[in-house]
């Protein structure tokens, strides 16, 4: 093997094994919504409002970012923001201790992910493959950065169950600076093929910016944007409130990692073969068709994990792709910037992803179907010990602690989903299962991959949980938070 050969090889590594790392943390910090939020008693909107950040200044800062690397090489700009990465995330444990720190992190984490993701990397990585081979070695190595989040991921979620959040986000944050090693033995290699003119990083630009195919590939990661950052800071805790163990959140986003290396890789060789802006508006449908059919069938272990392996096929497919339109139209000078300029579009659907809704502030209530209201009004109100508020509609209101409430109401359809109804959040939840008992409500037993209930109470995810039936056959769950 020639030295060049060599230096290629340990170029494609590490580069693979940064963005994996930088890419796994990222997409596995929806496993600290739920912990953080109960724990600090913040709400999932701010600390959604904080990933949305992280994800503005990451789209913001990606073109300056990518000109540093440009001008000045890869290394120095990869060691600083690794070191930025881990301060961002250190700094969320500390996101009750002055105003501001939970954001403040979220704009260091940015910045982090700006340098230690795709844009500096692939470009350096581009610069020194032949352009016949540079499709599939970019999916090559977008693959590999894929397999972080196949590991960061349980692990993140082991961490949290077992040694508590603050724990596990130390871990990342020492993962992150992690990078700032590896990045000392990368170097940038001399273009295989240099360029014959000079170009101006302004002209460049402008170049860019008047081509329509360029246009429109920036606006598409809008999309792009929205669908992968929902998913990741999302799905931990939407499954957790459909009723599905805590442990099936961080299983998806491995199994997210796991495909997504498949697909990657598949679809860097299918773009020296075939049109890459085809392929493109290809991913982009099958992606919003498999988030359709998601929404539509019941929400399940089996159904999360088919969607997480769908989904992860489709991943990060567009990063072989976009960086051979880029490359092939308008050089390798400029890259960094360029690239840089098409993740720019990701920040504001990112954000919009998290944002909070309109009805943050308001009251939420939940509706509890019954097929029989007065056989279910004995059940709530003799063996749960409810007081009804008032009678509507042929149903009945119940009012609890802190402006919440439900509605119980007739329906034929009672009992049909297989997640939980509703939960109430509890201090101590043995002795709420031992009084219930008491009164005559039988508990579930579970014992399955992820979730094993002992005396009727399971431990995972940051949570005590346990799960009983009404008369209807509705699940409902008692939560107590570690």
């Amino acid at each position: 093997m020639t030295a060049q050969r060599r230096a290629m090889l340990l170029l494609v590594l590490l580069s693979g094994l940064i963005i994996s790392l930088c890419m796994g943390l990222r997409q596995s910090l929806g496993l600290f919504m739920r912990p953080m939020t109960l724990e600090l008693g913040i709400s999932a909107a701010t600390f959604g409002f904080s990933i949305a950040l992280q994800n503005i200044v990451w789209g913001l800062s990606q073109p300056f970012v990518g000109a540093a690397a440009d001008r000045y090489g890869p290394r120095p700009v990869l060691v600083a923001t690794a070191f930025t990465y881990a301060a961002g995330l250190l700094l969320m444990i500390y996101a009750r201790s002055f105003p501001g720190a939970l954001e403040t992190a979220g704009f260091l984490a940015g910045i982090g992910t700006a340098g230690t993701g795709f844009g500096v990397l692939i470009g350096t990585v581009s610069r020194a493959t032949p352009p016949e081979k540079r499709s599939q070695t970019v999916g090559l190595v977008a693959a590999a950065g894929s397999l972080g989040t196949l590991f960061l991921a349980p692990l993140g979620q082991w961490l949290i169950n077992g040694y508590g959040w603050k724990a596990a986000m130390v871990a990342f944050a020492a993962i992150a600076a992690s990078m700032a090693v590896f990045a000392l033995a990368i170097r940038e290699q001399a273009p295989l093929l240099a360029p014959t003119v000079k170009q101006k990083l302004g002209d460049a630009v402008r170049e860019a910016m008047a081509h329509r195919g360029y246009l429109f590939m920036t606006l598409a990661f809008f999309a792009c944007g929205f669908q992968l950052v929902f998913i990741t800071t999302h799905l931990p805790a939407y499954l957790q409130l459909c009723g599905v163990a805590p442990g099936v959140g961080a299983s998806a986003l491995a199994l997210i990692g796991l495909f997504n290396t498949v697909g990657t890789y598949t679809f860097g060789l299918l773009g020296a073969r075939y049109s890459q802006k085809h392929l493109l508006a290809l991913i982009y449908l099958l992606r919003t068709l498999f988030i359709v059919v998601f929404l539509l069938v019941p929400v399940s272990a089996a159904s999360t994990l088919v969607f997480a392996a769908a989904m992860g096929l489709l991943w990060l497919g567009v990063a072989p792709l976009v960086t051979g339109i880029i490359g092939r139209v308008f050089g390798l000078v400029h890259f960094n910037t360029l690239y840089g300029i098409v993740f720019l579009f990701l920040a504001p659907a990112a954000s919009t992803a998290q944002e909070e809704a309109m009805l943050q502030k308001s009251p939420m209530y939940a509706y509890i179907p019954a097929k029989d209201v007065a056989r279910a009004r004995q059940f709530y109100e003799r063996k749960l010990g409810f007081k009804p508020k008032r009678e509507d509609a042929g149903g009945v209101v119940y009012e609890f602690g802190e402006r919440t409430a439900c509605f119980l109401y007739p329906t034929p359809h009672a009992g049909t989903s297989r997640a939980s109804q509703a939960f109430w959040q509890v201090d101590d939840i043995a002795h709420e299962v031992s009084e219930l008992k008491a009164r005559g409500v039988t508990f579930e037993d579970y014992d399955m991959p992820g979730i094993k209930t002992v005396n009727s109470i399971a431990t995972a995810g940051g949570a005590k949980s346990a799960w009983f039936r009404d008369t209807e056959g509705n699940i409902m769950a008692l939560i107590q938070s570690l």
